[in-house]
């Protein structure tokens, strides 16, 4: 505890760029620290970067995305949501 407030140590950076191709999607990922609060800044076997690679090359080598980002009014909530259960598969 340091002048009344928890840490826990610093987080390592915020990721930044593409990770899905959408810039509003992968603005909210990267400012929400994803890798850091689901713990891919530790692991030994998964990456954000492979994630990320993962998600381009599945949504640009098979018709139609293979991760759905989204359409029409609700394409960032339904993005989000798509994406963020891929990841939640790794804990």
């Amino acid at each position: 505890m340091s002048d009344g407030a928890w840490t826990c140590g610093t987080p390592p950076p915020k990721p930044t760029g593409l990770c899905t191709g959408d810039a509003a999607i992968d603005q909210m990922l990267n400012d929400a620290n994803i890798p850091h609060v689901i713990g891919l800044s530790t692991s030994s076997v998964y990456t954000w970067d492979g994630f990320c690679s993962a998600v381009q090359q599945v949504n640009n080598d098979v018709p139609g995305p293979a991760l759905f980002l989204g359409s029409g009014q609700n394409q960032v909530d339904e993005g989000l949501v798509n994406v963020t259960g891929r990841v939640g598969e790794w804990r």
